[in-house]
């Protein structure tokens, strides 16, 4: 579509609306408020724009939301312990950010989650070490490319992923000994 500036606030206002998709724009600036108004959404796919500050805390309110894809911005700060209420999350898409700050332990708990897209942001820390055992449908685990450092997960061996991409930096343990318990 080819659509520049800010996200219009008064897109609060859709009521109706069950996805919103402002993929693939020139979109700038922060999240409006307002959007969070938007309780039916279901699909909300803001990726590769030019959206920045830090990703909102009301998007946790957005309790029917299925994917959350918006890859391919300048969000800062950490990501919200709010999108645990999410509970129908199925993908979270946050790749080819500027997000800092550790993992929240709380995305790890959203049974329905199939995939969790991370890559390429600056997160650290240890990855909590029964991150798959609420995860029954998790396929996709992509957390490369970050500052992670800790002892790999012993819950992974209990997965049955599809693709799992994670570099952790200072490693502790190894695969053999998680995929053997």
């Amino acid at each position: 579509m080819n659509l520049r500036g800010t996200i219009p606030p008064h897109l609060g206002n859709l009521s109706f609306l069950l996805s919103l998709d402002l993929s693939s724009n020139n979109l700038s600036g922060h999240l409006p408020k307002e959007l969070g108004q938007l309780h039916r959404l279901r699909i909300i796919q803001l990726s590769y724009n030019g959206l920045n500050g830090e990703i909102p805390e009301w998007l946790g309110n957005l309790q029917r939301v299925q994917r959350l894809e918006m890859e391919n911005n300048s969000f800062t700060g950490t990501i919200p312990q709010t999108l645990v209420n999410m509970s129908n999350l199925e993908i979270l898409n946050l790749q080819f950010n500027q997000l800092s700050g550790q993992v929240p332990s709380s995305i790890f708990r959203i049974s329905s989650m199939k995939i969790i897209s991370l890559f390429s942001n600056s997160l650290s820390g240890s990855l909590p070490n029964d991150m798959c055992q609420h995860l029954p449908k998790l396929e996709v685990l992509y957390l490369s490319r970050n500052e992670l450092s800790g002892k790999v997960p012993s819950s992974i061996g209990a997965t049955t992923f599809k693709f799992w991409h994670c570099s952790i930096i200072n490693l502790r343990g190894s695969f053999q000994e998680v995929l053997e318990i």
